[in-house]
């Protein structure tokens, strides 16, 4: 009777187990699947019923609908059932970014890293916590460890020359954005990214060859540029809504409308490029006009012709090297009149010369 009875229980722990093992299997295949409402809907109401795996699977169909609440209180409970998965401290840990609770989020990226030091991910979330709280020199140590490790995402390539421009070390910043381009794939936005920033740094360094290199690149890439104008009748509402606020925003500030590139990208992004304001482009991904509403667009493209607008780092780096000239110039024709009236005695010319030029250009 014993043996019939211990048989039965094991029977029906094996069962469990499997019957946990198959809603685990259903529900990773339906993430993958991207069905999260199915999910949510299907299965929300019986997680305390569910491994630590499973809930975990329902919490990240919450995470990508952005539903924060519910995320951290999901991930809270698969934390509970099994303390050994770094990749739930890991979702919580961004959660929190997004909520802003940085203080939150570092010690759940801790936690990630004490059980799992292999995976750039938790590296580069814990650097975006650093980032948020402007403790830039801790995220730039990091970043720089989540791209030692195996197969590290695109990520801390990107932010790693970002904050060498925050601490004003151009020169690192653009070594850091060429060790980007040649590490991360072409297919990736931040390809894109590091080839456009490269050509403003250049542009900006007087290496104009440089810049044109990496601007025809950027050009030759999956990127396309046709005449919207001749089209407008084909273009989608969210082309059209592109292309009207680009041309409105330029007619405003009088300026010729610029170029309207599309490309192809699972990625949200947008940047702009100009060499004057009448010679410029605004750059959209395909990603961003699927994923993001009208309101979002709009906000979007206002934000990047203001940089067309303003001619941002461009202008001002013209501007000064004209000042520095300027003062250069001056200092030199006011030397020459000061060494001309008052050279007498020990003090020659060229001394009065070399003397007043230099303590103008100190002023």
């Amino acid at each position: 009777m014993k043996r019939i009875l211990l048989t039965l229980i094991i029977c029906l722990l094996s069962l469990n187990n499997y019957a946990q093992e198959q809603i685990t299997a259903e529900l990773e295949k339906a993430y993958g699947e991207e069905k999260y409402d199915l999910i949510i809907s299907e299965h929300s109401e019986m997680v305390s019923e569910y491994p630590a795996k499973a809930i975990y699977y329902v919490g990240m169909a919450y995470y990508m609908k952005a539903d924060d609440n519910n995320v951290l209180k999901l991930m809270d409970l698969s934390i509970k059932k099994d303390k050994t998965d770094p990749d739930a401290y890991f979702i919580k840990g961004m959660t929190l970014n997004y909520m802003g609770q940085f203080d939150k989020a570092i010690e759940s990226f801790n936690k990630a890293i004490e059980l799992d030091s292999s995976n750039s991910n938790y590296f580069s979330g814990l650097g975006d916590s650093y980032v948020s709280q402007e403790k830039y020199n801790k995220a730039l140590s990091v970043y720089v460890t989540a791209t030692e490790k195996n197969e590290p995402i695109d990520r801390p390539f990107t932010m790693i020359p970002q904050i060498y421009a925050e601490l004003n070390q151009p020169k690192k910043a653009l070594e850091a954005f060429y060790k980007s381009k040649e590490t991360i794939s072409k297919e990736s936005d931040s390809y894109i990214n590091a080839l456009y920033n490269i050509g403003l740094y250049e542009f900006l360094n007087k290496e104009y060859d440089k810049s044109e290199i990496a601007y025809k690149e950027l050009i030759e890439l999956g990127i396309s540029s046709f005449n919207w104008k001749d089209h407008l009748s084909s273009l989608s509402d969210k082309e059209a809504l592109v292309y009207n606020l680009v041309l409105d925003l330029a007619n405003r500030e009088g300026i010729k409308m610029p170029e309207v590139w599309v490309y192809q990208s699972k990625d949200p992004n947008a940047f702009a490029t100009w060499a004057t304001k009448n010679s410029s482009l605004v750059a959209v991904s395909s990603a961003l006009l699927d994923k993001m509403s009208k309101d979002e667009i709009e906000w979007v493209v206002a934000h990047e012709m203001a940089h067309v607008f303003n001619w941002d780092m461009v202008t001002m780096t013209l501007l000064q090297w004209v000042i520095n000239t300027f003062v250069i110039f001056a200092s030199r024709v006011i030397a020459n009149i000061a060494s001309s009236y008052f050279s007498k005695g020990e003090w020659s010319s060229t001394m009065i010369y070399y003397a007043t030029a230099i303590v103008l250009d100190i002023v």
